[in-house]
């Protein structure tokens, strides 16, 4: 009986996030396609949309994440992922977050792959403590670090729906050209749990597409039984005067085919645009990211190492000293950039038929 009772309740709190992740997107939705013409499915669309998510995971879905992506980019395919399904059913059943949350902190990126290029730590705040390396110091010797900085960031360290935007900043004498706030207000933003590093100076390539800003190849991979594949690679660039490359705060992102060569459009959701070229009139068809086959086999074999994390979006860079630097892993959400193609890629049908037999 007491097994039973725990099952059931057990179920419904399950049950009950799900349906609290699916009420966010949404939300998030509503926001998209604000100011969007949207595009009418026709009968056959819808169709296809209705066959194809009864055949592979068992039951239809609404199209209208479809509908939103088919009227920016003039692709249409059944394979894009609505994203409640996403976040709420393929994630959690592809990432164990009772043992990756800890594998997510970015204060122990460092301590997960030592002999990864990373960008220089700072300070690290861990939980409300201070941190100089893996040495516990007072927050006046970490304000004191900070005090006199030419080129830093500073992020959060845990993955959270709510989190803030990366912040890139100088200081002189504790003050900051963010906002013109002290360090110890910038901190005081955080709260706890973030982390300071010293910024990549990028690629000259790189630097091309936007120079303010670090850009950044975004690779979302995916552990099979025995290997890991890529599915979906795009590069995220700031806009023009820009510091960061965020797509939430204006940024765009384009993606990139196995070459390595830049596939145009590039495109934005906030606000929403279609891009052929950069702000300052360089054409992205065509431009080549750096290194990126090295990159590509880095997060494969680091990916490997991650056992209970099917899923991972990886953030990384080159340097001026055409090297790649590994900036962060997105285990929580490895974000979705459909307008470039389905989230899941070619490996759609197989995941969805994961996510269906799990329901059995």
């Amino acid at each position: 009986m007491e097994k039973s009772v725990k099952h059931l309740f057990k179920a419904t709190m399950k049950k009950l996030s799900q349906e609290w992740v699916k009420y966010q997107k949404r939300r998030i939705y509503k926001q998209m396609v604000s100011g969007v013409k949207l595009n009418k499915l026709s009968k056959e669309e819808k169709e296809e949309i209705r066959s194809y998510y009864e055949e592979h995971l068992g039951n239809a879905v609404n199209p209208r994440w479809h509908q939103y992506y088919y009227s920016i980019n003039g692709c249409f395919t059944p394979k894009y992922v609505p994203l409640g399904l996403y976040y709420a059913d393929i994630l959690p059943l592809m990432n164990d977050r009772s043992v990756t949350k800890a594998y997510a902190d970015k204060n122990f990126t460092e301590r997960l792959f030592p002999d990864v290029l990373q960008p220089k730590s700072i300070v690290k705040n861990i939980n409300g403590f201070y941190y100089e390396g893996m040495k516990v110091i007072s927050e006046e010797r970490a304000l004191n670090i900070c005090s006199n900085l030419s080129d830093a960031i500073i992020k959060q360290a845990v993955e959270s729906a709510q989190g803030k935007s990366v912040i890139r900043f100088s200081s002189v004498q504790g003050k900051t050209d963010s906002d013109n706030c002290s360090v110890k207000e910038l901190f005081k933003k955080y709260k706890k749990n973030f982390i300071v590093q010293q910024a990549v100076i990028q690629h000259p390539e790189l630097s091309r597409l936007n120079p303010t800003s670090l850009n950044t190849v975004r690779l979302t991979t995916f552990r099979r039984e025995n290997e890991v594949v890529v599915l979906t690679s795009l590069l995220r660039m700031g806009r023009k005067g820009s510091k960061v490359d965020n797509v939430s705060v204006g940024g765009v992102f384009c993606e990139i085919e196995n070459s390595g060569k830049l596939k145009s459009p590039a495109y934005g959701i906030n606000p929403t645009g279609v891009y052929e070229e950069n702000d300052f009139g360089l054409k992205y068809d065509g431009v080549v990211v750096p290194l990126f086959q090295q990159i590509v086999d880095e997060a494969k074999s680091m990916h490997m190492t991650l056992p209970y994390t099917r899923i991972i979006g990886w953030d990384f860079t080159v340097n001026d000293n055409n090297e790649v630097v590994l900036i962060e892993l997105n285990l929580h959400s490895p974000g979705v950039y459909q307008l470039i193609g389905p989230a899941l890629g070619n490996y759609t049908d197989e995941i969805l038929e994961m996510v269906r037999q799990s329901k059995k």
